[in-house]
């Protein structure tokens, strides 16, 4: 399985005033590249291989290195916000 990682929130995108439709703002990039890392951070940590202290985790039940993932493709598809 190789999970993607992209699209960003509606509330933390950075498209252009124009873009008004709240389902084409999920694919622009986020407007503080902090917080899309940790998102990045907080899913590689929970279904990676390597367990993480419980309080750098933002999920309730504190779990991480699951195991489930090795690799990530992160924002593959840097075109879907062209306007053209």
């Amino acid at each position: 399985m190789l999970p993607f990682l992209f699209m960003t929130a509606p509330h933390a995108s950075s498209p252009p005033a124009d873009i008004t439709n709240r389902q084409r703002r999920m694919f622009y990039l986020p407007s503080d590249d902090s917080e899309f890392a940790e998102y990045a951070f907080q899913t590689a940590a929970r279904y990676g291989t390597r367990p993480h202290p419980v309080g750098a985790l933002r999920t309730p039940d504190g779990q991480s290195g699951l195991g489930w993932l090795t690799v990530y493709e992160i924002w593959n598809e840097p075109n879907l916000s062209d306007p053209r």
